[in-house]
């Protein structure tokens, strides 16, 4: 094999024997859960606002700093319940995330919200032109990576426009602005609990409201015999939107070791910060707009004039190395996105999502950074290689 060339793209042996997972992948110890799941078994009593997810609400309402915790089936489920209680109509500003789905699934009208170029969140220079051209009656805002879209800039620039205002916090568990919680506020904000995210129920999601009534109406549409309610509204669409107690209790675990699972993300990131900041045109993109991250997601983006190859090789050359890698933003972009989202297109093409979370050492990461550099030192080498291929 030409010298520089050995990579598992080209024939060699894969760097890592079984695949290397993006996703954060946090899991409590089996005996934990274990003894959780019999308490299930003796109790008889397996979903519909059961006593672990009752506990749940609780714990996360004090976690968070909220007065009101909805656990759900799944943050998709979530968001469609937050869309009837808002009673959302008509045209609704979001970022070109997945999350937008269920609400065009809905039969919202979507309107496309552009990223910033630097922080990766929402642009809100755009967002406010939007809203001043068009008439948007509703603002989903996301908390992307790890960092903040600015809610108290977004939420003023939604009420100058009359527009309702909600926000996928999905990336954003346990991540703070001036010792102030996401998820703490008066707007509704959805989590979800995927096994991709620091704080995981296998499955689930929440959302929470320091507007009790809009909880009210949150808990009518997701019906539960044992949830106390205030106010009944008569007349509501309701949903089979309930946690499970399995969910509640692989949940429960996890935010007992929440505090564990953020510093080990944090000293990963930093690994990745000490070996790519050499690496010519690699550049981590820090999060943005908190002051305590949670650290889930770390973001590259791949600049092809310095690196010497484009994203896409980049990703051929690690996934064949079994290192998942991913393309955080969604590609390709409608087909009318693309003077409207200029640098949504463009993050989709340049950015990738290296591996953080349970299942990733530093010794992981020395290795991937390691692959990286040799891709930079002999990128005419295996551009010349893949042209020829």
């Amino acid at each position: 094999m030409t010298a520089g060339l050995d990579f598992a793209l080209f024939g060699a042996a894969p760097r890592f024997s079984e695949l290397l997972p993006a996703g954060q992948l946090y899991y409590p110890e089996w005996k934990s859960y274990q003894k959780e799941l019999t308490g299930i078994f003796e109790r008889k009593y397996y979903t519909n606002q059961g006593p672990l997810v009752q506990l749940l609400e609780q714990k996360l309402q004090d976690y968070l700093g909220s007065r009101n915790v909805i656990c759900v089936t799944n943050m998709a489920v979530g968001l469609l319940v937050s869309a009837q209680a808002l009673t959302l109509k008509g045209k609704i500003l979001v970022p070109y995330v997945p999350s937008a789905l269920p609400l065009a699934w809905m039969g919202l009208d979507l309107v496309f919200c552009d990223l910033d170029l630097e922080t990766l969140q929402m642009s809100l220079s755009d967002a406010e032109e939007k809203l001043q051209k068009d008439t948007i009656t509703a603002v989903m805002g996301a908390h992307l990576w790890g960092g903040s879209c600015l809610p108290e800039r977004f939420s003023e620039a939604a009420k100058a426009q009359s527009a309702a205002i909600f926000y996928d916090a999905s990336h954003a568990f346990g991540c703070e602005i001036q010792k102030k919680t996401i998820g703490s506020g008066e707007r509704i904000e959805i989590f979800s609990l995927h096994e991709t995210e620091i704080l995981s129920g296998g499955e689930g999601g929440f959302i929470t409201t320091n507007d009790d009534d809009l909880a009210e109406m949150l808990r009518n549409i997701r019906p539960s015999y044992l949830a106390p309610v205030r106010k009944i509204f008569e007349g509501t669409r309701t949903a089979n939107a309930r946690m499970s107690e399995a969910q509640a209790a692989i949940t429960l675990l996890n935010l007992e070791n929440i505090q564990k699972y953020r510093k080990t993300n944090e000293l990963l990131f930093q690994s990745y910060q000490r070996l790519l900041r050499t690496i010519s045109g690699v550049q981590i993109v820090e999060p943005a707009g908190i002051t305590l991250s949670n650290y889930s997601r770390l973001i590259c983006l791949i600049d092809e004039k310095q690196f010497g190859v484009n994203r896409d090789m980049l990703l051929q050359i690690l996934r064949a190395e079994n290192v998942e890698v991913l393309v955080p933003v969604y590609y390709p972009l409608p087909v009318n996105s693309k003077t409207m989202l200029p640098n949504t297109q463009r993050i989709a093409m340049n950015a990738v999502q290296l591996p953080l979370g349970s299942k990733v050492t530093p010794d992981h990461i020395e290795s991937i950074c390691e692959i990286i550099e040799r891709i930079h030192e002999n990128s005419i080498a295996i551009c010349s290689k893949l042209e020829a291929s």
